[in-house]
């Protein structure tokens, strides 16, 4: 088994040195590279680092792999095309977006829906002052009426430990659980729901908005922009010239660099802008991955770019991730 892990890795690691083309698709390759229907059951070790399934779950471990590993491989972590660049994209998608239909008013009946795959950094100490480590997969379907009201769905998926400590610490721990499942009901007030179309489509009066809101967080000022930004952007009920604004408040911020063509972990191809900081002590960039022709945030990528004591693995590596699959507004919630 060690000996076909290192063959693995070799195989990962070769693929992600290439130069690859921009409009290059990696996960098939990786699919076809990783998933040998010679190994019933899945034991992949990068470097230390464990990652264990049952067979009939081999495609997501493919994933979660190439997730760790082959960060290095996709294009758009190692071609920063610098500030003009990413000023150019910015602007270009605000003009997309101002092109776009305005969706339904946020105060409309119902409830807006969004559906998200994503993965976390969980963190926590464990006796003797290890820590434990590691990166949990989860889908969360969230539903929220303009009062507040709502609910949200979260299903867990299984954990990849970023180093063999953790590994260790936790069983040592007893195992305890690092991530949950969630199906909670909220009433009024309960969930945040804010309406976007009060913002200034002003680019200059949302700077202002945008730079009061960073604030009032820890990070650097430019960083927690680029967050805010995020954060709003990811809302598809902001009206067309809102949306527009942000993106033109976006090119504004120094230090957000362009990454260039990418594809998503859904497979959607989408220009990819980011912005590098140093605050927690360790270096790591924040991606945001756009739909040119929409202006739609499609994902959003953490990743670590230097070494770090709890992960067994080469920089840059993911360290959490956000694809927006769906998003739309319903009449009720579901019934089951």
């Amino acid at each position: 088994m060690a000996h076909r892990s290192r063959l693995i890795r070799e195989v990962l690691e070769a693929e992600a040195n290439e130069a690859v083309p921009a409009d290059m698709d990696l996960w098939p390759a990786i699919r076809a590279a990783v998933a040998s229907p010679r190994l019933s059951r899945r034991t992949f070790v990068i470097g230390p680092l464990h990652v264990s399934r049952p067979a009939t779950l081999r495609i997501g471990a493919v994933v979660v792999l190439a997730a760790i590993i082959l960060v290095a491989g996709l294009p758009w972590l190692g071609r920063d095309q610098g500030a003009a660049g990413a000023a150019t994209v910015l602007n270009d998608l605000a003009r997309a977006a101002v092109l776009q239909p305005a969706p339904v008013p946020a105060t409309t009946p119902g409830y807006r829906y969004t559906k998200t795959d994503s993965m976390y950094l969980s963190m926590m100490g464990a006796q003797g002052g290890e820590l434990i480590a590691a990166l949990v997969p989860k889908m969360r379907t969230m539903w929220i009426a303009p009062d507040g009201s709502g609910r949200i769905r979260e299903t867990a998926g299984e954990m990849v430990f970023l180093s063999e400590r953790s590994r260790a610490a936790w069983l040592a721990a007893g195992s305890p659980p690092l991530g949950r499942a969630i199906n909670q009901d909220f009433g009024a007030q309960g969930l945040s729901f804010e309406d976007l179309s009060r913002l200034p489509t002003d680019p200059s009066a949302l700077a202002t908005v945008i730079r009061e809101r960073a604030q009032r967080a820890d990070p650097p000022l430019y960083d927690e922009m680029f967050v805010v930004i995020g954060d709003l952007l990811r809302e598809q009920t902001a009206p067309p010239q809102v949306r527009a604004a942000l993106y033109k408040v976006a090119a504004g911020i120094p230090g957000v660099e362009l990454v260039g063509q990418v594809h998503d972990r859904a497979g959607r191809q989408g220009v990819a802008v980011a912005k590098t900081s140093t605050y927690t002590g360790v270096k790591r960039r924040h991606v945001l991955i756009f739909d040119a022709r929409t202006s739609a945030l499609l994902a959003e990528e953490d990743v670590i770019l230097e070494s770090v004591s709890w992960i067994d693995a080469k920089p840059p590596v993911v360290i959490g991730y956000a694809t927006y699959l769906e998003s739309g507004i319903v009449e009720s919630l579901p019934r089951d």
